[in-house]
């Protein structure tokens, strides 16, 4: 048959029909047999779309009196070049002290950015993150990473702002508290401690 264009498929069945029905393509004609057994050595294993060129196939023919004949056929193997498409969230993500689950909001974040490939994805790996310090205004850059099966990597990347603590507590004393001498001290003491933590 005429050579054969592979390119990488991220579902292999479409690839598996196309040689399936090009190694099925071949022609034999014999003056005397009108069923002449062909096969074929192609091995399947043998392609690997991270190594492009051509792979040979050899047809052979045997009729009924052991007269054999062969070919070769070409399946060119078109080399993964395209790196993984990344798509990081939409938005940065806003942090302060004041939001209930800081560490939640972020394990979220992370895990929302989704990558896709034309051939076999094996990663996506988030790199930035680290110990939110609500004590200072801060951006961290988040660096998604996906590597694909040929090693071919792509990334997006996205901000987590987060909003420093300016504001002071507030406290306020306790009332006044008048002491009277008494004959036994642990009396005051207890009112003392009492105050203090009030």
């Amino acid at each position: 048959p005429d050579p054969l264009d592979l390119e990488c498929e991220m579902y292999s069945e479409t690839n598996s029909l196309a040689v399936d029905d090009w190694l099925d393509d071949y022609e034999v004609m014999d003056d005397c047999d009108s069923d002449v057994a062909v096969t074929h050595d192609f091995d399947a294993t043998t392609v690997d779309f991270c190594v492009p060129g051509p792979i040979t196939v050899t047809f052979t023919a045997i009729d009924d009196c052991g007269n054999e004949a062969t070919v070769d056929g070409t399946i060119n193997i078109i080399g993964d070049t395209e790196v993984p498409v990344v798509v990081a969230p939409a938005a940065p993500l806003e942090l302060a002290c004041t939001d209930d689950d800081p560490s939640a909001l972020v394990a979220e974040f992370l895990d929302s950015a989704t990558a896709t490939d034309n051939c076999e994805l094996i990663s996506l790996v988030p790199t930035g993150a680290m110990a939110i310090d609500f004590c200072t205004d801060a951006t961290i850059t988040i660096t998604w990473t996906a590597t694909d099966k040929c090693g071919l990597v792509g990334t997006a990347t996205q901000d987590i702002i987060v909003t420093g603590d300016a504001v002071p507590p507030v406290i306020t004393a306790p009332d006044p508290l008048d002491l009277e001498c008494e004959m036994y001290s642990e009396t005051n003491s207890l009112a003392v401690d009492d105050w203090l933590d009030d």
